[in-house]
């Protein structure tokens, strides 16, 4: 049943949440992060999330460099995003978050092994 779950959420595009807005409940013991506890001076100023749920094992990034990154579960991971667009790899599926005007700069903040938040922030 958890599985069904998961691949139900998996199927739904979320869309990016403005700033300020209030955390999204992903599962019993799982909630997505609040904006103002991210906030961060030395990681700039945050403009939205966008959060994702992926069930594989391997997840990956292409930075803008072209090169595919490997995302770390259930470790905060940070890279530019000069144009505010994110290609990620959920196995070898390829998906795509766009985050608000003006973001350079991406941190994946995971809430479980299964889902993560993409916080979208200007430098």
């Amino acid at each position: 049943m958890r599985w069904a779950y998961f691949l139900m959420i998996a199927a739904v595009t979320m869309a990016v949440v403005p700033a300020g807005a209030q955390s999204k409940k992903l599962s019993d013991n799982a909630v997505a992060p609040n904006l103002e506890s991210t906030n961060n001076p030395t990681m700039g100023q945050a403009l939205g999330t966008s959060s994702e749920i992926c069930v594989n094992d391997i997840v990956d990034v292409m930075t803008y460099q072209g090169i595919r990154q490997p995302l770390v579960k259930n470790e905060m991971s940070a890279f530019p995003a000069p144009s505010g667009e994110i290609i990620w790899y959920c196995g070898n599926n390829q998906k795509f978050t766009v985050c608000p005007e003006k973001t350079n700069f991406v941190v994946v903040e995971w809430a479980s092994p299964y889902a993560f938040t993409f916080v979208c922030r200007k430098r």
